[in-house]
């Protein structure tokens, strides 16, 4: 084979760092963003966060907008021109008023030190003092931590006596209790439980293996609290009616409330499920009266133990966007409370810029001119985050001005690439926006990709937004009389009459996605 040079031409899209950054920023949540900030900052000594705008004042006066706009619109004219720093502390200060000619610099202790993001903005630098309490020591402040599930139960499975549990079983249980979910419950069915156990003990054969889970699940189906150790809900509801001891109260002359209730749980679970009173009174052969009492006991158990000690974190959104009433429109503003003041630490980089200046070679100041140079890229993407987050909120306020009049019945249809030909952006730029990111208006908070839905035609050949139309069955459904709840083909009826031209399985898939059940499921048991 002969082997020679050749020359061609090709064209390669390439981003660049600043671009690879900026896109990354775009799609992350305020949260994750502060999170990146605050590492940033701890990091790159140019950097400082303020702390936030103060959020009345700047809502009040409508100026949120103005005000960001001022801060991410200063030119990049280098560190030795005081628009660079002292203009943006300006615009995120909270004394700072739109009407203020004061060109005073900020003092040192404001432009120099940044804020701690953990510190709540309404908290005191010392616990409040009893007017008593001559040590001034406020005990409320100390917080204890909470037990979790998984403490409460290895503390209980070390006293468990001797001669309950060798070494043995005890390390199973240890693992048994390690693998269980914040609700209590198994989330792997036993044979992965058992190829997991296997891998951490040092157990001879399966039989072993088996004989030592057999003897640890007793063990911690007997902790508390009862039915923890389930690997479903059937199974949890019987793990605490066998833990709880019969009550007094009897079905009839041969058969306690709790037995029948055992008996509903392990034999009629499915009749249970589906609210079937005719076939569990068939099971119980009893009257309604006893029926009643049975499933009163039901109801008393816990079908997820666990989170009493371990309960669900709560995450609450944090809306980037407030949407205000302004001359009969609605608008969109930044909230000042999700814009971190980020800025260039002023002394540090006079310091630096100056000895660039003097081309001086240490490689101390190459590392820190580059250290200067990522700080001011950050400064100008996170204004840039920010701007391009406005701009589409304002845009879809705009397009939606009946929703926020009237309700989500009156959300128009919209996709991407509508906001996107507004805006003169690509569609990815506008999804990647929309994630994660909030809006809080008069009807409450919503994520930015709800007002973006699929276009249905009504009977007069009009569009309808699909998410308008859930609105209007979830109306439906909240007033359905509650001792005869409406079918899907009435739901599907009611719709028709008012315009909307949908088929019953659309109208049944809709009801599921806002979390309503069949007809028969949903009347009283």
């Amino acid at each position: 084979m002969k082997q020679g040079f050749s020359l061609a031409f090709a064209q390669n899209l390439s981003l660049t760092p600043a671009l690879q950054q900026a896109i990354k920023l775009l799609q992350l949540p305020t949260t994750q963003l502060l999170e990146e900030l605050h590492a940033q900052v701890q990091d790159n000594p140019f950097l400082i966060l303020d702390a936030p705008v103060h959020h009345d004042r700047i809502a009040a006066n409508g100026a949120v907008s103005g005000l960001y706009h001022r801060a991410s619109s200063l030119p990049d004219r280098g560190v030795d021109d005081n628009t660079a720093t002292t203009g943006e502390v300006r615009a995120t200060s909270p004394d700072y008023s739109p009407n203020s000619h004061d060109d005073s610099p900020p003092s040192s202790d404001s432009t120099e030190h940044s804020h701690d993001w953990n510190t709540p903005l309404n908290a005191s630098p010392t616990a409040p003092r009893d007017a008593h309490d001559d040590a001034g020591d406020y005990l409320g402040w100390i917080a204890a931590s909470p037990t979790t599930l998984r403490e409460h139960l290895h503390a209980q499975a070390r006293c468990l006596p001797a001669h309950r549990a060798d070494a043995v079983t005890l390390g199973v249980l240890g693992l048994l209790i390690d693998s269980l979910q914040s609700t209590g419950y198994f989330g792997e069915p036993l044979t992965a439980l058992l190829a997991i156990i296997a891998a951490h003990c040092d157990i001879p054969n399966d039989h072993a293996l088996h004989d030592a889970v057999g003897s640890a699940l007793p063990l911690l189906h007997a902790l508390d609290p009862p039915g923890i150790g389930a690997f479903d809900l059937q199974h949890c509801l019987q793990l605490q009616l066998r833990h709880s001891s019969p009550p007094e109260c009897v079905l009839d002359a041969k058969v306690t409330t709790h037995t029948a209730a055992l008996r509903v749980v392990e034999q009629g679970f499915s009749s249970l499920a589906g609210r079937d009173r005719v076939a569990l009174k068939k099971l119980l052969a009893c009257d309604d009266g006893a029926l009643d009492r049975v499933l009163s006991l039901i109801r008393q158990l816990d079908p997820k133990p666990g989170l009493v000690f371990a309960p669900e974190a709560v995450e609450y959104a944090l809306p980037e966007l407030l949407v205000v009433l302004h001359q009969g429109a609605w608008q969109a503003r930044l909230n000042p409370a999700t814009v971190p003041p980020l800025r260039l630490a002023k002394t540090h980089a006079q310091f630096v810029q100056e000895g660039h200046k003097r081309k001086k070679t240490a490689p101390q100041f190459a590392d820190l001119h580059a250290k200067l140079q990522d700080a001011k890229q950050w400064v100008r993407t996170v204004q840039q985050h920010f701007d391009t987050v406005f701009r589409v909120g304002q845009a879809i306020v705009a397009a939606q001005q009946d929703f926020f009049h009237h309700g989500a019945m009156d959300l128009k249809p919209m996709v991407l690439r509508e906001i996107a030909d507004v805006l003169g952006l690509h569609e990815s730029t506008i999804s990647r926006v929309t994630q994660n990111k909030y809006l809080q208006s008069a009807h409450g908070v919503f994520e930015l990709k709800y007002f973006f839905s699929s276009k249905l035609i009504q009977d007069d050949g009009t569009n309808t937004s699909s998410t308008a139309i859930k609105a209007h069955l979830l109306k439906l459904l909240q007033g359905e009389p509650t001792h005869k709840p409406l079918s899907d083909q009435a739901l599907t009826d009611t719709l028709n009459a008012a315009g909307h031209t949908l088929a019953r399985r659309t109208v049944a898939k809709y009801r599921e996605q806002l979390g309503y059940g069949p007809a028969h499921a949903r009347k009283p048991f």
